[in-house]
C-alpha cells in the first residue's frame, strides 16, 4: 500500500489517467508508489482532510484514497461523475453527465459506501461550484434556449432553485443552419453569493433570500451562431475575474478579461476582446486565480501574465511563446505552448521565472 504522504503531498499527478503518483514540482519526475485507479480519472475529484474522493472511468465508479487504503464506491449509475462535493464527513455528493435533458445526482455515504439517494435533476448542468452545504449548478432549460436557473444542492440531496430571469443559457441544434447555437454562461461561488456572469454583465444572488442584482462588466463581441462562452473565477476578497470567448462560423474570438471589484462594482479592463483564441480546451482567453489572491491569465496571444486581486499587472513570462493551456500547483504554473516549439514551461509563481522547461507536448494532470 502507499506511504501517507501520498494524502497529503502539495502536489499530485494522474500520468496517464490511470494511476496517482507524487510527483517532483520542478520536473514532474514520479516518486514514491503509485496509487493505480479502477478506470481512469474522468474528471471530478474533491478533498477532505488527508482523503481524495475521484471519479473514474464512465460507469459511476468513485474512488477514495488516503494514507491508508482505496476504496471504490459504486453510484449504481452508468454515468462518469464529472462534479464531486464533501461537504460533510459523511456525505458525498457526486454528479453525473446529462441523460435525457436530466443530469443523475448521487448522495453516498463514503464510509460505508451506501447509495443514500439517487435522482434526476431537470435541465442542463451548464457550470457547477462546491459550496460548504453542497453543490451551486447553473442550469439551462431541458431543451432549447431560454431563462437560466440557480439549483442549490444540500449534503441530503434536497434541491432548492432560484429562477435567473434575463440570463440565458442553452442550446440550439443546427436545423438549416450548420452552425448549432450554444449559450453557456459562468458561475463562481463565494461567502454565500453566487457570481453568474453573462455576455455583458455580472449578476450577484444572495444563495439565502435569492435576491439578484444585475451589474454591467461591458458589451462583449459576439458571434451571430455559435458558441458563446463566459467564465468567471474567485481571484482576491473581493475580486472577480470575467473572461470567456465566442465561436462563431469561421473564426474564435476572444471575449476579453475584466476584473470587477464587488464592493463598488467597478471594472478594470484587462483585455478588450475581439482577437482571435484557440478553441482547445484551457485555450480560451482567460484567468486561473492563485493561491493566496491574484491570478495568472493569457490576455494576449503571447505570454502569460501574473496579476494581484485589483488587476495590476505583476510580471508576465514566456513573452516570445503562445500560451495554449495552464495549470497551476502550489508554487508554479505550468504553460503549454505549441509555438514556436512544443513545451511546457514551469513557471515559478512568486517571480514569473521560468525554472524548468520540459520536452512534453502536455504535462500529467495535476491535483495540487
Amino acid at each position: 500500500m502507499i506511504p501517507a504522504a501520498l494524502a497529503t503531498a502539495a502536489l499530485l499527478a494522474s500520468l496517464d489517467g490511470t494511476e496517482l503518483r507524487r510527483v517532483d514540482p520542478v520536473t514532474l519526475a514520479p516518486s514514491g508508489a503509485a496509487v493505480r485507479l479502477d478506470g481512469r480519472l474522468y474528471g471530478g475529484w474533491t478533498k477532505r482532510g488527508t482523503k481524495l474522493a475521484l471519479g473514474v472511468t464512465t460507469q459511476g465508479r468513485i474512488q477514495i484514497v488516503d494514507g491508508r487504503r482505496t476504496r471504490l464506491l459504486r453510484t449504481g449509475r452508468p454515468s462518469a461523475m464529472w462534479a464531486l462535493s464533501w461537504p460533510r464527513e459523511d456525505r458525498l455528493l457526486a454528479l453525473g453527465t446529462l441523460v435525457s435533458s436530466r443530469t443523475p445526482l448521487v448522495v453516498l455515504d463514503p464510509a460505508s459506501g451506501r447509495v443514500l439517494r439517487d435522482t434526476l435533476i431537470d435541465g442542463r448542468v451548464v457550470h457547477g461550484a462546491a459550496t460548504a452545504e453542497g453543490l451551486a449548478l447553473l442550469l439551462a432549460p431541458q431543451s432549447g434556449i431560454g431563462d437560466a436557473t440557480l439549483a442549490l444542492v444540500d449534503a441530503e440531496g434536497a434541491e432548492r432553485r432560484i429562477p435567473l430571469p434575463g440570463v440565458t443559457a442553452g442550446s440550439e441544434p443546427a436545423g438549416q443552419d450548420p452552425h448549432p447555437r450554444d449559450v453557456m454562461p459562468g458561475l463562481a461561488v463565494r461567502d454565500g453569493r453566487a457570481y453568474v456572469a453573462t455576455d455583458a454583465s455580472v449578476v450577484d444572488v444572495d444563495l439565502v433570500t435569492g435576491e439578484q442584482r444585475t451589474h454591467a462588466v461591458a458589451g462583449a463581441r459576439a458571434a451571430k451562431r455559435g458558441v458563446s462562452q463566459r467564465f468567471v473565477a474567485v481571484v482576491g476578497p473581493h475580486q472577480l475575474a470575467v473572461s470567456g470567448r465566442d465561436v462563431g462560423e469561421r473564426e474564435a474570438v476572444s471575449a476579453g478579461l475584466r476584473v470587477v471589484d464587488t464592493r463598488t462594482w467597478g471594472v478594470k479592463v484587462i483585455a478588450r476582446g475581439g482577437a482571435p483564441v484557440d478553441v482547445s480546451p484551457g485555450g480560451e482567453n482567460g484567468a486561473l486565480p492563485l493561491p493566496g489572491g491574484g491570478f495568472a491569465g493569457w490576455p494576449s496571444p503571447r505570454g502569460l501574465a501574473l496579476f494581484t486581486a485589483d488587476g495590476e499587472p505583476r510580471v508576465t513570462a514566456l513573452r516570445k511563446r503562445s500560451v495554449r493551456q495552464v495549470q497551476i500547483a502550489g508554487r508554479y504554473a505550468y504553460a503549454v505552448s505549441t509555438r514556436p516549439t512544443h513545451r511546457t514551461y514551469v513557471v515559478e509563481l512568486s517571480s514569473g521565472r521560468v525554472v524548468k522547461t520540459l520536452p512534453t507536448a502536455q504535462p500529467p494532470r495535476l491535483l495540487g
